[in-house]
């Protein structure tokens, strides 16, 4: 059956599965602790993210009392709240609504690029198995989270995919957006190297 499926619908209804599971996880939390779901998902981190979305990074560093930098948004990269901000000027929707439906769909976007990088050599059912592994693992809910992780995946997964078929200056693209995601486009040195 796996071999006949189309290879967007496997990974899509895995990735659909593990992320309704872990949404009536985040519901359940979310009522025991008397919050929305978009409140519980945009927290944490993503009020730091909806601070840059709303507002954009301060200028100048905030300093203390005694002129030592104290915790703010620049710790924060900028792909991931200016396409927030963009999606909100569009579609009009708010940030608790905006930021996760991006996370989730930039999440079922890495799983069908992960299938695709992985089936290639490995097999289809290898490929399952990554997107399933990567769906229950842990810290998988946060593919639904108001953070940068389902991005960071996307273009990752979308690097290597892109540098294994030789399209170098593609890498180069995938690798430059994710510096601006997380602070991990230096770990693909060696790998291009």
């Amino acid at each position: 059956p796996l071999r006949r499926a189309s290879p967007l619908l496997i990974p899509l209804a895995i990735y659909a599965i593990t992320r309704l599971v872990s949404a009536v996880i985040i519901l359940s939390v979310a009522d025991a602790k008397h919050v929305s779901y978009g409140d519980l998902v945009s927290a944490w981190d993503g009020k730091a993210y909806r601070q840059v979305a709303d507002h954009g990074y301060p200028q100048g560093l905030p300093l203390d009392d005694n002129g030592k930098v104290v915790q703010n948004v620049w710790a924060f990269s900028p792909l991931y709240p200016l396409l927030v901000r963009g999606l909100m000027t569009v579609t009009g929707l708010g940030y608790n609504v905006v930021a996760p439906a991006l996370s989730l769909l930039a999440g079922a976007a890495a799983a069908i690029v992960m299938f695709a990088l992985i089936s290639q050599t490995a097999g289809r059912v290898v490929g399952s198995a990554t997107v399933a592994l990567t769906g229950t693992f842990m810290s998988a809910p946060v593919m639904q989270l108001a953070y940068t992780e389902s991005i960071s995946l996307l273009l990752v997964c979308s690097a290597l995919l892109l540098l294994r078929r030789q399209r170098y200056l593609f890498t180069g693209a995938a690798i430059l957006l994710l510096s601006v995601t997380r602070p991990i486009a230096l770990a693909f040195l060696p790998v291009v190297l």
